[in-house]
């Protein structure tokens, strides 16, 4: 059985995703993280943001969105006690499968964080 799943995010995540991001170490948030800015960006950007879930728990998120042209990646986080079991990775590769379905080309927004980055030309699935 598989142990997590990645799913669309959607603003019933967001005391979650934003309790993960605030507690995640060179995480750079600002104004345009609040509930009613992320409202906006999840429906101006549907389908290109994600989560990754053990259970119910909230483990992993990627806010990502486009302009018709590039995609940008704005916050990748995963929660320390899940980190190094590939969650990032798979994050990444659905960013890039999203992206490239929109026909966009991947761009990285640099931001005041050290999170990674991540590449792959591999297919998602939505468990691991």
């Amino acid at each position: 059985m598989n142990k997590y799943k990645i799913r669309e995010m959607n603003l019933n995540d967001y005391l979650k995703v934003f309790d993960l991001w605030s507690n995640t170490e060179d995480m750079g948030l600002s104004d345009s993280d609040s509930e009613e800015s992320i409202s906006k960006f999840l429906k101006r950007n549907a389908g290109h943001s994600f989560v990754c879930t053990d259970r119910e728990e909230i483990i992993g998120t990627i806010l990502c969105g486009h302009d018709g042209r590039r995609g940008f990646l704005y916050h990748v986080a995963v929660s320390k006690e899940y980190r190094k079991n590939g969650i990032g990775k798979r994050l990444g590769r659905v960013f890039k499968f999203m992206l490239t379905t929109a026909q966009s080309q991947p761009r990285i927004k640099k931001q005041r964080t050290k999170q990674p980055t991540y590449h792959s030309a591999s297919l998602i699935s939505d468990s691991f």
